[in-house]
């Protein structure tokens, strides 16, 4: 089914905020749309699943994927031309109602936390 979607990304450590507006196909507990951020156009998919939720960005040169559960613990893994790299995460928030999806997480490199991310999803049907 195709929806219109409103995410939101804001990176709390930072204080940057960003809003994308666009169209991406919803099936069960997944979304599948695209963005261009910058020179880069990303393909990302998002799994809101009832204990875990997946979200991988396929971008030109970087794919990231990030698994959180519901218990607080999961893995970010980013493949680059210059390697791979492997953190933890940390979930603070995970919901999902309807039309509406968010969660905040955090990034941690042993155990600093290095990235603090809230993402939300407005979701609306189209006719």
């Amino acid at each position: 089914m195709r929806v219109n979607i409103v995410v939101k990304r804001h990176d709390l450590i930072l204080d940057e905020e960003e809003i994308y507006d666009c169209l991406a196909i919803m099936k069960d507990d997944s979304l599948l749309y695209r963005y261009k951020h910058d020179e880069d156009d990303s393909k990302v998919s998002v799994m809101f699943m009832d204990d875990s939720f997946v979200l991988k960005s396929v971008g030109d040169q970087v794919i990231s994927e990030t698994t959180l559960l519901k218990n607080g613990n999961g893995k970010t893994i980013v493949k680059s031309p210059y390697g791979d790299m492997f953190f933890d995460t940390k979930t603070l928030e995970m919901k999902k109602s309807e039309g509406h999806w968010h969660v905040h997480y955090q990034i941690l490199a042993d155990n600093d936390v290095i990235s603090d991310f809230y993402y939300e999803w407005s979701i609306n049907h189209l006719q």
